[in-house]
């Protein structure tokens, strides 16, 4: 991915049932028995005898007590039955159905999957560390329905194997949300050591946890395709014809099978594991769109982390949002004080964070059930 610009944006009740019991404690009752009928009083507190009080004043103190009693126990036994009737017209409370409960996302398997993705070295299309890690993802969507869209591309280096790979989870909506990140890493620094931690690697990460996430369960909503999109990074210098290999194709591919016009959204991920994590807000995607996400962020309380900043981004959403799907590109693209660790060999594990990866992986989660819910 490219940036082209950046700007900074400032940034005790007591329950019915206790009052209920208490006074029960200091309030009279009727004892009835054969032919006679007597009031024995109950008090919470026994009153302590005082020489020189008459019987009279006595009497007068009890009988003001009661009066006082059966008004407080008669005001008790209207607020319970207001109670009762407000609990009738709600109806019984039902549990949170599985696609109204909180998303989840396991962030220390999700760093587990960044520490042996990373494993495999650089992954530049054409060598032998991506064709691995192309094995890997395969490897862990066994039993998954998944397709891969291979081709070769023609690069300013020659001719280049790409291949994208799409796992699809079956809705009972008609429609499509494309949930992609790419797992190739940049060309020209293949021998610099350059592992692509963050770039590349946060993202297959996200991915292969969403499918877990995913798998086994009966979708009430939209069908979620896991795209891991390949050749996104230049093979020589970025331009319009040389990046975004990967999502080029397969965006023209859906168009002419008609596939694109059923999808409802493209959420794009991007160097999202930075442990310092700030989601930039994304000119070139769609307005709406990212304001779903922040409404999801928001709502799990993560909001502090997202659109601070606003940047011009060309990466893997772009060949879709020009053809007019909805798209948004969830990039933080500010690793390291002043982006000193994108595209150099310290793009590196400790510089992430399972925290990072579990905010972005709860908000994606839950982005996906505000669009099933929307008509």
């Amino acid at each position: 991915m490219t940036s082209q610009a950046v700007e900074r944006l400032p940034f005790g009740t007591v329950s019915a049932r206790a009052r209920l019991h208490r006074l029960r404690k200091n309030t009279t009752f009727r004892e009835i028995g054969k032919g006679t009928t007597s009031v024995v009083p109950i008090t919470l507190f026994p009153s302590s005898s005082r020489a020189g009080v008459s019987q009279r004043g006595n009497l007068l103190s009890r009988v003001f007590s009661q009066a006082v009693r059966s008004r407080l126990l008669f005001l008790l036994l209207l607020l319970l039955s207001v109670q009762v009737a407000w609990s009738s017209a709600l109806g019984p409370s039902k549990p949170n159905s599985p696609q109204s409960a909180a998303p989840s996302f396991n962030s220390t398997r999700a760093m587990q999957y960044v520490r042996e993705v990373v494993a495999f070295g650089p992954r530049a299309i054409g060598s032998a560390n991506h064709k691995k890690v192309e094995n890997y993802i395969h490897s862990h969507l066994k039993g998954d329905l998944v397709e891969d869209d291979a081709f070769t591309a023609t690069t300013p280096e020659g001719k280049f194997p790409v291949r994208n790979i799409i796992a699809k989870f079956p809705g009972t909506r008609d429609g499509i949300i494309v949930i992609a990140g790419h797992y190739d890493t940049n060309y020209p620094l293949r021998k610099t050591g350059y592992v692509g931690a963050n770039d590349g690697g946060s993202s297959t990460a996200l991915l292969l946890e969403l499918a877990n996430q995913l798998r086994g369960k009966k979708r009430d909503g939209y069908s979620v395709w896991l795209l891991w999109t390949d050749g996104e990074e230049a093979v020589k210098e970025w331009t319009a014809t040389d990046s975004l290999y990967g999502t080029r194709h397969l965006a023209e591919k859906w168009q002419n099978d008609g596939t694109l016009r059923k999808i409802k959204a493209f959420l794009l991920t991007d160097m999202i594991g930075d442990a310092d994590l700030n989601i930039d807000r994304e000119t070139n995607s769609t307005a709406w769109l990212e304001d779903l996400a922040l409404q999801a962020a928001t709502s799990l309380g993560y909001q502090s982390h997202f659109f601070a900043r606003t940047i011009s981004e060309e990466d893997d959403h772009i060949p879709f949002a020009h053809l007019g799907v909805p798209s948004a590109d969830l990039i933080d693209f500010d690793y390291g004080y002043g982006n000193v660790f994108w595209h150099t060999p310290q793009d590196t594990i400790d510089k992430l964070s399972p925290k990072s990866m579990e905010i972005v992986g709860s908000v994606i989660l839950e982005t996906v059930r505000l669009l099933d819910e929307r008509k």
